[in-house]
């Protein structure tokens, strides 16, 4: 997750090329942008990854353990701050342009917007200052791939929201800030994972992390002979349509139908199999 200053150039690739180029994504900005193009030394390019999951699917919202990879594929977004306190953000891919006013977000709307928009509701509950921009928007992340490009584009919004630079909050609070925009703005109510490893991702490392306690570590990954290959089902991925949702339902039920004879248990993680085998024929009809 970093933040880059951006110079011009004259070039054209697709998307998925842009989404590697800074100077690229810059000048694709000052052709759809009257202000970027008259204040190039403003420009600003800011990147999020995606991730893979090695360990921890669902285990997130239940303040279990997860283990998640940062890749090298992700979200750029070439900015030009305003103080018109307006957001107009371009697709590379289809040159499509959705905005919105910070002082007035609204509620949302049902497409790709809404994950900015959010994330600007989110900053602004946290009150952190946001910015207007004028942006592109690149992506080299397949999305539906179940690669995490919401939570990419989360953290690459929080970025250019703050002029290019990271807002004025620790990591673990921009994440979970991030968190929050999917939770209470788009409606997926998602664990921080994602979010957590586009924040904190690092070349050559997995990262651990106690969703509990929100104690963290690098695990170094660096063995040359070492490759991770994500395989797409072909069965395309959207939190926001699926069942993550019910499936989230589903564990809360399980655990107030566990705790009414094992209060101590909060959450999932405090379910031993014994406790799980005890409560079976009461969950069937639960879960």
């Amino acid at each position: 997750l970093h933040a880059v200053v951006a110079g011009l150039s004259l070039h054209d690739p697709d998307a998925n090329v842009l989404a590697r180029d800074p100077r690229a994504l810059a000048d694709r900005l000052a052709k759809v942008s009257a202000e970027a193009a008259a204040r190039p030394g403003d420009v600003r390019v800011v990147h999020a990854p995606g991730r893979v999951n090695l360990i921890g699917e669902h285990t997130d919202y239940n303040e279990g353990f997860v283990l998640p990879v940062a890749i090298d594929l992700g979200i750029a977004i070439a900015l030009v701050p305003t103080d018109d306190r307006r957001v107009e953000v371009t697709l590379a891919a289809t040159g499509e342009t959705l905005g919105f006013h910070l002082d007035a977000i609204g509620a949302k709307r049902g497409a790709w917007i809404d994950y900015v928009a959010g994330t600007a509701w989110a900053l602004a509950e946290r009150g952190a200052e946001t910015r207007g921009f004028r942006g592109v928007l690149a992506s080299d992340l397949p999305q539906g791939s179940g690669l995490s490009s919401s939570a990419a584009l989360e953290l690459a919004s929080s970025l250019a929201l703050s002029g290019g630079e990271l807002p004025a909050l620790d990591r673990m609070t921009l994440a979970r800030t991030a968190q929050r925009a999917e939770n209470g703005y788009v409606g997926v109510n998602c664990g921080l994972m994602d979010q957590f490893a586009s924040a904190f991702g690092q070349a050559g490392h997995a990262l651990l992390l106690d969703c509990r306690t929100l104690d963290h570590r690098a695990i170094p990954m660096a063995d040359p002979d070492l490759a991770l290959v994500a395989c797409h089902s072909g069965s395309p991925r959207k939190l926001e349509s699926s069942a993550y949702n019910e499936r989230r339902s589903q564990c809360e039920a399980a655990v107030t139908e566990i705790a009414r004879t094992d209060p101590g248990v909060t959450f999932l993680r405090d379910v031993t199999p014994e406790m799980l085998e005890a409560a079976r024929p009461r969950l069937d009809p639960v879960v």
